[in-house]
């Protein structure tokens, strides 16, 4: 048996068949008496011929009170009884009278706008179904299809019935993505109300490299190697910190894999994003020494509110430029690696700071004054060799993955 409109509808949408028929009545209802403000109407529905008519009706008065200029007459809601007679021949005054509307009679403007409110009402109550199974799918990795791009964001159909978001913010800086192809997407948020679709995806999330970590480091999933925190800036670059729970592995090496193969697969799945791996150290100041490798610091200044990294000079400055890194980018993820505020001081701009530090006429120490307004514990730290920190020789594996 062929179904009809709304039995098809309803089941597309995820919704009743009841509710269906109340949301298009809801619709050609609120929609009509927004062109006719104040008519007297009824919409019933057909199953028989599945069609929707508004029965509008009239009040049947008198020639004479319609044609009075000083009357009431209200020509929504009453008709006169000649037009009337024209309809049924019988009626007669205080009578009511109906005329049938379909919605192919309708403008086409209002058609347009019966069909919107149609869509915005059965939306509300089809997102109520996707939240209530989607919900708990948040945080989890999915592969599906772009179909479109539109004002910036992606639609991607999760499979026959439901489709998600992936909005600007969301996306890889840089990535513009194949319609018809598959990619792997972060699921972000499940929107319990919302005009739009309401499963909102990711390429842009940490949750997208944690997975992909998983699927490619087995000493990850094995709790043999600790993933500590991810910084990133998607599209621009990934900062991961790594620590080794099993004396004797290298997580560093864990991480690139045999010729760089498991680092790879990563970048492959996020348009070759750049990603540098730290060695995690419960020592600050190594920690730091770790983070803004292979740049080779000369000491690290640490207070309450701020961490300054002092860096060496260096030909054209390279070495602090490349902390810094491309309009700031390598010192945001440090502060996000840090949850500290983070500045780069040169040498020679420390030197020019001490000069002008004085107390009492008395030559201060470097424990006792503070960088710039009112900074503290100030204490130097030296370059570490590797004899001193008991680390692997990694410097060779990382030449080729950690360049700024």
């Amino acid at each position: 048996m062929t179904k009809t409109f709304i039995e098809t509808l309803a089941e597309k949408k995820k919704i009743s068949v009841e509710y269906a028929i109340d949301s298009f009545k809801d619709a050609l209802s609120n929609v009509y008496l927004s062109e006719y403000e104040g008519a007297n109407i009824d919409v019933e529905y057909n199953k028989n011929n599945d069609s929707f008519i508004i029965h509008r009706n009239f009040k049947v008065v008198s020639d004479e009170f319609a044609d009075d200029e000083n009357s009431s007459y209200d020509d929504e809601n009453e008709i006169p009884l000649s037009k009337a007679k024209k309809i049924n021949p019988k009626i007669s005054i205080n009578a009511t009278i109906g005329q049938d509307i379909t919605l192919e009679g309708l403008d086409k403007h209002l058609q347009k706008k019966i069909m919107q409110t149609l869509n915005h009402n059965i939306s509300i109550e089809s997102n109520k179904f996707i939240y209530k199974n989607w919900n708990d799918k948040k945080g989890k990795v999915i592969s599906s299809e772009v179909i479109s791009e539109e004002n910036g964001k992606y639609t991607v159909k999760i499979n026959e019935e439901i489709f998600g978001i992936l909005p600007y913010d969301e996306q890889i800086k840089g990535e513009k993505l194949q319609l018809g192809k598959k990619y792997s997407f972060f699921v972000k948020d499940v929107l319990e109300h919302s005009r739009d679709w309401p499963i909102i995806l990711s390429r842009a999330d940490i949750g997208l490299i944690k997975y992909f970590i998983n699927l490619n480091v087995p000493e990850v999933q094995e709790n043999i190697i600790e993933i500590k925190k991810i910084a990133r800036l998607a599209g621009i670059k990934t900062k991961i910190v790594v620590n080794s729970l099993q004396e004797g592995i290298d997580p560093i090496g864990s991480m690139i894999g045999p010729g760089g193969s498991r680092i790879n697969a990563i970048k492959k799945e996020i348009n070759n994003e750049q990603i540098d791996i730290v060695k995690y150290n419960d020592d600050l100041k190594t920690y730091i020494t770790n983070i803004c490798y292979p740049v080779k610091i000369n000491s690290v200044i640490i207070s309450d509110d701020l961490i300054s990294i002092i860096c060496n000079e260096s030909e054209n400055n390279t070495d602090m430029q490349k902390l810094i890194g491309r309009q700031g980018s390598n010192i945001k993820l440090i502060q996000k690696l840090l949850d500290r505020t983070v500045e780069i001081i040169s040498v020679s701009e420390l030197d020019e700071l001490k000069n002008d530090i004085s107390v009492n006429n008395e030559k201060v120490e470097y424990s006792n004054f503070g960088l710039k307004n009112t900074r503290k514990s100030f204490t130097p730290t030296p370059r570490r060799d590797k004899s001193d920190t008991g680390t692997t020789d990694y410097e060779d594996l990382m030449n080729e993955f950690n360049k700024d």
